[in-house]
């Protein structure tokens, strides 16, 4: 299958006609801020400022920005194009930069990914794993769970699909970060995983996209088995457009400015004390800690929001128990609570805007 995406991804990106693009000065030398704009601006279909992002990245990090780009198509793309996220995954080769050029093949594969209809379930079903509130139960029993136990886990449709994604990650090998360290919780056993992926149907494409994906997309690959059953037990499927109002600072997206910048983080923490309401809020609930509850709330309001997306039946019911799982991670447990900060912040989002420019010194 490599040698086919490969003539396919070569004859479109020489067919491509190419207009080099120059970075915004606001990205200069900042690789997790054109990281960030990049995502946000394929996100919303934005092109020229994912390309400008993109040039600034592979400036910076050439290598990085072809990784990074492989991660957004199984994040945000998924099995929304899986072909294209085939092409995304196999440019990253030597060869193939060699034959195309790197400038040409990562405009090519961005503005695909920016035009491109998307879906982000794949990641949540990976976050239900990392933010459901049994998430020590669920990693200690795929950890004394066998290849054959956790495989029938993943297929068992009557179980959680925090249970289902966890057993899903095992099967792939999984290790976390704790004191310090990697703990491997499970050992590689894929080949199970590729049996999940029979017993369940997949194409040969999403097939190629579990094994391709393995330890390059950050466990998101484990999860396209799961996505694919949900969507071919769907009753209806359809594409979503969404006129997403989208203000820019410094002609990036404001979302650019999210929890893992320090431009971000900053202008968060000058928000929660400027903006009354908000800072109101926190006085009165004061173990919530402010940035880490508005870098989860805003990662909902602005920066996960897609401009075209698949809907499907159980796509919305995924959706709100991830942002309950995550909200609950930064304190709030309340669903009355994160409620009345997510209008808060909606309201008061001219005020944020103007607490990121002041952060960045720009006028507008």
């Amino acid at each position: 299958m490599d040698k086919a995406i490969g003539i396919r991804l070569i004859e479109a990106v020489t067919a491509y006609r190419h207009t080099p693009h120059h970075p915004n000065p606001i990205l200069q030398d900042n690789k997790w801020l054109a990281a960030s704009c990049l995502q946000k601006s394929i996100r919303r279909g934005l092109v020229e400022p994912a390309l400008s992002a993109a040039i600034e990245l592979h400036r910076i990090d050439p290598e990085y920005s072809f990784s990074r780009l492989g991660v957004i198509a199984y994040e945000d793309i998924g099995l929304a194009n899986p072909d294209l996220c085939a092409e995304v995954l196999l440019a990253k080769r030597k060869a193939i930069r060699k034959r195309v050029g790197d400038e040409r093949l990562l405009a090519y594969l961005v503005q695909q990914c920016a035009e491109s209809t998307k879906d982000r379930t794949a990641t949540d079903l990976l976050c239900l794993s990392v933010y459901d509130p049994h998430v020590d139960q669920l990693e200690h029993q795929c950890r004394i769970s066998t290849p054959t136990q956790l495989a029938d886990m993943a297929l068992d449709d009557s179980h959680p699909l925090a249970v289902r994604s966890s057993a899903c990650k095992c099967l792939a090998g999984y290790s976390k970060f704790a004191n310090g360290r990697y703990e491997v919780l499970s050992a590689p056993r894929m080949t199970y995983l590729m049996d999940v992926c029979e017993t369940l149907g997949v194409s040969p494409t999403i097939q190629y996209l579990v094994q391709a994906g393995h330890n390059k997309t950050s466990y998101i690959n484990t999860m396209l088995p799961l996505l694919h059953q949900i969507i071919s037990n769907s009753p209806t499927l359809s594409v979503a457009e969404s006129n997403i109002a989208t203000p820019l600072i410094g002609g990036i997206p404001a979302a650019t400015f999210d929890k893992y910048t320090q431009v971000g983080k900053q202008a968060m923490a000058y928000f929660a004390k400027a903006c009354a309401p908000v800072r109101q809020f926190f006085e009165r609930h004061p173990t919530i800690k402010p940035v880490a509850a508005l870098g989860m709330l805003l990662f909902h309001i602005e920066g996960s929001l897609l401009n075209r997306s698949i809907n499907f039946a159980g796509r919305a019911d995924i959706l709100n128990e991830i942002e309950f799982a995550e909200m609950a991670s930064v304190g709030i447990h309340d669903a009355l609570l994160v409620a009345e900060l997510r209008e808060l912040v909606r309201h008061n989002m001219p005020a944020l805007n103007a607490a990121r420019r002041k952060i960045l010194g720009v006028a507008k």
